[in-house]
């Protein structure tokens, strides 16, 4: 299982990677972290408090091209980050390494105000064992996914350098491939310098020529996804189990970089069917009970040869004996277009993680088209 959490988190920081991260602008943040009780479940008192490091570097803005236009020159950066969550002999330390983009929102008396998002790798020295942690039941590997979510202000200070106050929320969990893991949620205030080379001025659309800026594409297309998840069972040291599930449905292009999505989705959960059926439920009984079906809604972005996906999912009361849970999902995945320059047909491969609002259901793996 170890080498297939590997393959999976690996896969999607080298997607990632796919957008041109280039070490051009190095930079340092710091701040106070607070650990979140997003559940009852957790067996520990939280810390009061912890501090959060962070070492950015941050790319160019003046390459050509038309997604790089089409969202207003967004920032790709790479990040190390160091997490102490406030409770060492516990919690442990975390060292992560993720991409990011940041979004320019509009700017205010020199401010300019922003949108971040990255995810990637983190490295933690302590985790849940029944013996020697066993309050520990937010994290139970040492290798886990960190998703970081933030809003920024950036304030250029002289020729070269840009100071920023960035309030984020901060997410780590292995996606339930490891029982038990609740995932520590994670908010606080970063501030920072970082040394920012001269760029060129953004280019005018009448200076893109031969760039994929033109909207060459059906405004309507087809949506469909094929997936496999792997999940824990819910205890400590159970076995491993699969989720196998289908979207389909329909596609709206706003361009090339930006479309709608919605549709029909059907999950069978294995998990679910071997919980049931060691309960003394009959089998067809049991197949019902991890059978779900859905409608989603949600968007792809895309960056490159990267495209972000970012879906909700509303579950139907179809079959009726099917496991009751909250009534909505969220998934959201990483890709890599095989076919970058494709627009009325695009394969894609990547990966997702799914969850139950503040429960991490599984993490995935995708191949899917836009049609």
């Amino acid at each position: 299982m170890g080498s297939v959490r590997w393959l999976l988190i690996t896969g999607l920081l080298i997607s990632l990677s796919c957008t041109g991260i280039q070490a051009q602008a190095p930079g340092l943040s710091a701040g106070p972290v607070r650990i979140i009780r997003h559940t009852p479940k957790i067996r520990f008192e939280l810390p009061r408090s912890g501090y959060m490091v962070t070492a950015r570097w941050v790319s160019g803005t003046d390459s050509v091209s038309g997604w790089r236009e089409y969202f207003r020159y967004p920032t790709v950066s790479a990040e190390a980050i160091y997490t102490n969550y406030g409770n060492k002999p516990l919690l442990g330390e975390a060292f992560g390494l993720f991409p990011s983009i940041r979004f320019e929102m509009f700017a205010l008396a020199g401010v300019k105000f922003g949108f971040k998002a990255g995810t990637g790798l983190a490295y933690n020295t302590r985790k849940y064992d029944r013996f020697t942690n066993p309050l520990n039941n937010v994290i139970s590997s040492n290798i886990n996914n960190i998703t970081q979510f933030s809003l920024e202000l950036e304030k250029t200070l002289g020729s070269h350098f840009t100071a920023t106050v960035t309030g984020h929320l901060t997410h780590y969990s292995n996606a339930r491939t490891v029982s038990p893991n609740l995932g520590v949620n994670t908010y606080g205030v970063l501030t920072g310098v970082y040394y920012k080379l001269p760029v060129k001025a953004p280019v005018k659309k009448s200076d893109l020529a031969g760039v994929d800026t033109s909207f060459s594409l059906r405004r309507w297309g087809g949506d469909l996804v094929l997936g496999y998840g792997i999940s824990e069972y819910s205890y400590e040291g159970g076995p491993k189990f699969g989720a196998y599930f289908v979207n389909a449905g329909a596609g709206y292009s706003f361009s090339p970089y930006l479309r709608a999505v919605m549709g029909l989705e059907y999950e069978y959960n294995e998990s679910v069917f071997q919980f049931y059926y060691q309960d003394f439920i009959d089998k067809p009984t049991a197949r019902k009970r991890a059978t779900k079906t859905a409608i989603y809604a949600g968007t792809n972005m895309v960056f490159g040869r990267v495209m972000a996906r970012i879906q909700s999912g509303f579950y139907l009361p179809y079959p009726a004996e099917s496991e009751k849970t909250v009534p909505f999902n969220v998934k959201l995945g990483i890709n890599c277009l095989l076919l970058p320059d494709r627009r009325n047909f695009c394969p894609y491969i990547g990966v997702l993680l799914k969850s139950h609002v503040e429960t991490a259901q599984y993490m995935g793996i995708v191949a899917g088209a836009a049609l």
